[in-house]
């Protein structure tokens, strides 16, 4: 049984012992709170050692300059449109108008007093004054610069010096995945918790009031997959209806398991065996993709954090625009592929906007209706990236790609 169809009985058996215990399934909320305890302990390690070693991992300058070059600015302009999409789509549906959620609003902050806008004090809150204290308070921007400033003196050292460091970075990454492995797991033992208790002191009204996000969500995925195909149109010259019929077979194992990484092997086959990309090109793209790559977690993230903030009233600054814009990109980097990856992501986003906690119980109900999708936005933007890069290089096996 996968993840995704655990968290769906998580989340229906939680609905069921809501309605049973009504005002007393807040004692059984325990379980949700410690789920999200997990998360937080492990979300800025996990952040910085996959940023670490992913820059550390890059071994050969050539290959980075010319092919992983190009796959970065792919996904870079897959993500800002996936952003633009979420944002654009959000804007036009208002989802959170006339929606009351129930959370206690004395637990919203007020703004940052932040005074004038510019660039410096942006670029003050992404060095941190403590290494530590990043860490500490949970900053992701701060934690990323660190982890890029770490990588690089790293390189800086040479190949022969920093080879004990770096493969003592890829151990400890391997023992950071494995506890994110286990904590997973207890997903859908936390979506009962949480939704038990939404539904025994709230009722089922909650729940409903949540299809509008559903909703926007899901308009909004429709939209960058069809941004995805004029993209390869656009950039390629090549017929997009192509790329998603050969896309069918990996775009259903993405739904089935929800999770990127389980489909990269058959994405990798598909993409040399029926879109005519080249096996170096695979090899180097879609791995990177399947780890950085996430552009559907980034409109949910987005559209989720906006329904939120414009449900409890809250005025979000320019600043926490732009954090929001940040973190839905740089902060899901460690969790790109992991079944669920998004959930260990948005309490630390909406920590940094001001939406109280309480608010995740409300998402990680939803997130068994939506995380299918979300995977097979994230994996056919990878394998679109790696199909216009391999064209761009003048590697793309075009019989193979128009072959019926």
């Amino acid at each position: 049984m996968t993840l995704a169809h655990k968290m769906l009985i998580g989340l229906l058996t939680g609905v069921v012992a809501g309605l049973l215990l009504k005002e007393h399934a807040v004692h059984i909320k325990f379980l949700g709170d410690i789920f999200i305890n997990l998360i937080k302990m492990v979300a800025m390690p996990l952040i910085f050692l996959t940023l670490t070693s992913g820059i550390l991992n890059i071994k050969d300058g050539r290959i980075l300059r010319k092919i992983g070059t190009k796959a970065l600015l792919g996904f870079w302009l897959t993500a800002m449109c996936a952003l633009v999409t979420g944002f654009f789509v959000y804007m036009i549906i208002q989802p959170g108008n006339n929606v009351v959620l129930p959370i206690d609003l004395d637990k919203v902050l007020p703004p940052p007093d932040t005074g004038a806008f510019s660039l410096s004090i942006i670029v003050n809150k992404i060095i941190p004054q403590n290494i530590f204290g990043a860490f500490v308070e949970g900053s992701i921007l701060q934690v990323a610069f660190v982890a890029i400033f770490t990588a690089f003196t790293i390189r800086s050292i040479g190949p022969k010096e920093n080879k004990k460091i770096v493969l003592f970075i890829r151990e400890i990454t391997k023992v950071v995945f494995r506890m994110i492995h286990y904590i997973t797991q207890l997903a859908p033992l936390g979506a009962f918790g949480l939704t038990a208790w939404l539904i025994g002191t709230q009722g089922l009204d909650t729940l409903f009031n949540l299809g509008g996000l559903i909703k926007t969500i899901f308009i909004a995925y429709c939209i960058q997959y069809i941004t995805i195909g004029l993209l390869i149109l656009l950039i390629a010259n090549l017929s997009p209806l192509n790329f998603y019929r050969k896309s069918i077979e990996y775009q259903l194992i993405a739904l089935s398991t929800g999770s990127t990484k389980a489909t990269l092997a058959s994405s990798m086959q598909i993409c040399q065996s029926k879109l005519g990309v080249s096996k170096n090109t695979t090899a180097l793209t879609l791995p990177i993709g399947a780890s950085i790559n996430m552009d559907g977690a980034c409109i949910y993230i987005v559209v989720s954090c906006l329904f939120l903030a414009q449900s409890l009233g809250i005025d979000l600054s320019i600043y926490e625009y732009i954090t929001l814009v940040l973190l839905s990109t740089v902060g899901t980097i460690g969790t790109a592929g992991l079944s669920g990856g998004s959930l260990i992501v948005l309490p630390i986003v909406m920590a940094q906007i001001r939406i109280p906690a309480e608010c995740y119980a409300l998402l990680i109900a939803i997130d068994p209706i939506l995380n299918a999708m979300r995977s097979v936005i994230n994996i056919t933007g990878d394998t679109a990236v790696a199909l216009v890069v391999d064209k761009t290089e003048n590697k793309l096996d075009e019989n193979i790609y128009n072959e019926n």
